[in-house]
């Protein structure tokens, strides 16, 4: 007769991780507060920039205003050198205004829409049991941190960047890989630095949207 035995101990048994109700409703929530946070940055960063581009209007009108006091003088007389010189002086300083305000509203525009561009690419490659914690974007690049309920759904993420353009124009590097209390891979990962051209690139394939992963 034959008998078998089992020499795997309890302890040695792998441990299926199921995605319950209540670990379902935290990652809502974090879900939840991480986009809440990223809209209230967004906002602002549109005050702070909205600001700068008002006082710098506003400066740029009084030169206008200066300029053209000077050119009514020069109308009704004879122009000095003296007022020749302020009025050139004043020309420089409109056109110096004008490319500083140029510049302001550039960089509005894209801080505007970086986060919201960078929400729907991680949007698009939502993949079940694996959820993001935190993420960040800027010229250091981007970092994503998250968990995941087996190991091989990192990789499988991963390869759906390669689809989407604001996180398939650079490669990811895994920084840290561990396990936490509750048996979950952990991870983070970064990538190259982005510049601001990389961003308005991608802007045409990327709207405004949440990109979480519950």
């Amino acid at each position: 007769m034959k008998q078998s035995v089992n020499l795997l101990r309890d302890d040695l048994k792998p441990v299926i991780q199921r995605l319950t109700l209540n670990r379902a409703a935290v990652s809502v929530a974090l879900v939840l507060f991480l986009v809440v946070a990223t809209m209230g940055y967004a906002q602002w960063l549109e005050q702070k920039s909205d600001n700068q581009l008002t006082q710098a209007q506003q400066t740029l009108q009084q030169h206008t205003q200066r300029t053209e006091q000077l050119q009514q003088q020069l109308k009704q007389r004879q122009p000095s050198q003296q007022l020749i010189e302020q009025d050139l002086a004043l020309d420089k300083k409109i056109a110096a205004q004008q490319r500083l305000n140029q510049q302001l509203s550039d960089r509005q525009t894209t801080h505007n829409s970086a986060p919201d561009q960078l929400m729907q690419a991680l949007y698009q490659v939502d993949i079940e049991g694996l959820w993001l914690t935190e993420f960040s974007m800027g010229r250091q690049g981007i970092s994503l941190t998250g968990k995941t309920i087996e190991a091989n759904l990192l990789p499988r993420w991963m390869q759906r960047f390669r689809h989407v353009p604001l996180l398939a124009q650079s490669r990811f590097a895994v920084v840290d890989l561990d396990r936490n209390e509750q048996n979950q891979q952990t991870f983070s990962l970064s990538n190259n630095p982005l510049s601001d051209s990389s961003l308005n690139d991608s802007a045409g394939s990327n709207s405004s949207n949440s990109g979480e992963t519950p």
